[in-house]
């Protein structure tokens, strides 16, 4: 206020902004990602760092990371939702997982094309008939290490060829080996007395290496001439591809491998593999990284949602116990984890039921060729994009693109998602164009304090919903009234000074309700009235208590009909 002892003559006026707004702004929404660097980043782990770009996740936790990964998934969804990241430390004696990648082949007898997917990645060979096991195994590699969002490097480790000849024709070798790589080995089977003539070229015994005794195959016509007494067997052969997680520690376990996996895509005839149709890599030396460093270093920002590579029972309770202390009165920095969750039902019954929690939402992953950490991201940008535009969105069958769905007959049943709905895990299904798209998003909580069953927190929603009542509620009393004083009920005072009662802080709360109400986020205004509460303390009188009752909108989610057909006579 300007002071009463000013006697220099002007008009003096000063700018009050506490009725510039008579409406608090919508909550800001803020995302955090928390996931593995690797070596090629130039960031530090256990770092706070806002992310404005895909290029600059590559640049700070390394091509193929868990969060360059992750922030990849997030930006193709929205560009508009502020989000930060946090590189978890690699565990102490953490290493790398490998995995080796088998071709057995006889002749092939038909063109098609060999598949593989790395953590939802999809790698496709083009396979032509009487075509090599080792060039399937080279295409395999160069696309590989080609793609900088690949989580696994890729070598050619074995390389074999065996076929046979006849003297009579000879035998065309040009066919199954042109545009071989130097290294390879080709042996012939069935044969005769040596030597032999290849491609022109005498050699001696029954084997040689392209690139050491001859040089690459380049002609189709090219061919092995033996005797009369070297019979023709075809073709056969082996080629192993030993690929090797960027990332270091138990994590890699939660990298699907997998072939095959839309309906229309099959294994050429004369190719197979013991590898399975899908699976998981080892995991690597040294365990998984530590979450508490990463979480305490949130200080006092607010992220509202929070999305992670951790999904295992001792991180989730830190989780919990971190984001439960957030929530309460003397923080009020109310946040969701966002996770995705490997395994078979029984296995995620065992996971949705061991937790208890309104600030974790689980979503299975069950056979997902994707990796958990990057559904997780998915789902994570998905649901930021609607509630920074309305906090209290219906979240189901939200889309949730670039998610590669699992095979048909790997996918849950009905009765199979609505059994994990009872335990705490959160659903997805596949939409007839192959979208993957949110079912249900639910918090792990099923108990309350008293551990009776309870639904009050079971919807995300709700708590998105509450997080921007609590935050508008209380922004538009600091922002209207920071410096008011606090009267009872009908006292009089001379204009300019503001004093704060009981029967206006009632009829602020009646009109933000309103304008809540107005937006979809609650109803019932009746009702709010009538239980609304304001009164001064007993114990402090510069205290101001409410009993604020709102009645969340809800969200339609299921009817029941009964169709009660009639037959006309």
């Amino acid at each position: 206020m300007i002071p009463s002892n000013v006697r220099v003559p002007f008009m003096y006026i000063e700018i009050d902004p506490s009725r510039a707004m008579p409406r608090s702004p919508g909550m800001p929404l803020k995302v955090l990602l928390i996931g593995q660097k690797i070596a090629a980043g130039v960031m530090a782990a256990e770092r706070k760092v806002r992310l404005r770009s895909v290029s600059e996740a590559e640049l700070y936790f390394g091509a193929g990371s868990p969060l360059h990964l992750m922030a990849d998934a997030f930006f193709k969804i929205t560009q508009t939702v502020e989000v930060w990241a946090i590189a978890l430390a690699d565990p102490v004696g953490a290493a790398a997982a490998t995995a080796t990648h088998t071709l057995n082949m006889s002749e092939i007898t038909a063109a098609g094309e060999y598949t593989l997917y790395v953590g939802g990645r999809r790698y496709a060979v083009s396979v032509n008939a009487k075509g090599s096991n080792v060039a399937i195994g080279d295409g395999l590699v160069a696309q590989i290490n080609a793609d900088k969002f690949c989580q696994v490097t890729a070598v050619h480790t074995t390389k074999e060829i065996t076929v046979g000849v006849a003297l009579s024709t000879g035998f065309t070798v040009g066919q199954y080996a042109k545009g071989m790589t130097s290294g390879c080995r080709i042996s012939i089977a069935n044969v005769g007395t040596s030597p032999h003539s290849v491609g022109g070229t005498v050699i001696s015994g029954n084997s040689f290496v392209m690139g050491e005794t001859i040089s690459e195959f380049t002609d189709e016509a090219c061919t092995i001439a033996g005797d009369a007494s070297t019979t023709v067997t075809g073709q056969a052969g082996r080629s192993v591809v030993t690929l090797t997680t960027k990332a270091l520690g138990g994590i890699t376990s939660d990298i699907p491998i997998a072939r095959n996996i839309n309906p229309s895509e099959t294994t050429p005839p004369g190719i197979s593999t013991t590898f399975p149709e899908f699976g998981y890599f080892p995991a690597g030396s040294g365990g998984r990284p530590a979450i508490q460093p990463s979480l305490d270093l949130i200080g006092n920002d607010w992220f509202q949602i929070i999305a992670g590579q951790a999904n295992r029972a001792d991180s989730m309770a830190i989780v919990n116990s971190t984001l439960s202390a957030m929530y309460e009165f003397d923080q009020m920095r109310d946040a969701v984890y966002f996770c995705g969750v490997p395994g078979e039902l029984s296995a995620l019954s065992t996971f949705g039921e061991g937790r208890n929690s309104k600030h974790i939402c689980a979503f299975h992953a069950r056979r997902m060729p994707t990796i958990s950490y990057v559904l997780a991201a998915t789902v994570a940008a998905a649901f930021a994009k609607e509630v920074s535009a309305d906090p209290n969105s219906n979240l189901q069958n939200i889309a949730l693109p670039n998610i590669v769905p699992p095979h048909p007959d790997s996918r849950f049943t009905w009765a199979e998602n609505n059994s994990l709905l009872f335990s705490g895990i959160s659903t997805w299904y596949v939409d007839a164009g192959g979208t993957v798209r949110v079912q249900l998003a639910i918090t792990t909580r099923r108990k309350n304090e008293a551990g009776a069953d309870t639904i009050d927190f079971l919807n995300v929603e709700t708590m998105f919903n509450l997080m921007a009542l609590r935050y508008e509620f209380r922004n538009t009393f600091m922002t209207k009234y920071p410096r008011a004083r606090l009267a009872d009920d009908g006292v009089e005072v001379n204009a300019g000074i503001q004093v704060l009662t009981p029967k206006i802080a009632k009829a602020e709360a009646v009109s933000i309700f309103r304008d809540w109400q107005a937006r979809g986020l609650v109803e019932n205004i009746e009702q709010f009235k009538r239980d609304l509460s304001v009164v001064r303390n007993s114990q402090d009188p510069n205290r101001l208590d409410f009993v604020v009752s709102p009645d969340l909108m809800n969200h339609f989610r299921i009817g029941c009909v009964s169709l009660q057909f009639l037959l006309s006579s």
